[in-house]
């Protein structure tokens, strides 16, 4: 189940509302990054390059079009697919479908926390 931001106002609310949207994924002992101003420079912004095969500006690391498509998503392990560039994220222990669902729910609270 994919978690719906609520809208919201100002910025106490906004750090409120992505709490909010992560509590599930701190409780499994995920922990995406605080930071609101460092999440703006993820939504749509272009990957670097790197030695293991992603050129730069191929993806977008966090894609506000579709939360699917975007490159820190499209490299987590669980799926069979290779990632499209590159290596997939290193995980230490298990990383359950449960664990995908909770990134991507914060990768969509991103989204809609910078809109």
């Amino acid at each position: 189940m994919v978690v719906r931001p609520r809208q919201v106002q100002g910025a106490r609310e906004l750090r409120s509302s992505v709490h909010d949207q992560n509590r599930e994924c701190d409780a499994r002992g995920i922990r995406p990054a605080r930071d609101i101003y460092r999440r703006e420079q993820l939504v749509d912004k272009p990957n670097h390059a790197d030695n293991a095969g992603c050129m730069a500006g191929q993806f977008k690391l966090i894609d506000s079009a579709d939360a699917t498509n975007s490159l820190i998503y499209m490299k987590l392990p669980g799926t069979d697919a290779p990632p499209p560039c590159g290596l997939r994220m290193p995980v230490i222990g298990n990383f359950a479908a449960k664990d995908r669902t909770c990134i991507l729910s914060w990768i969509e609270s991103v989204i809609a926390a910078t809109r």
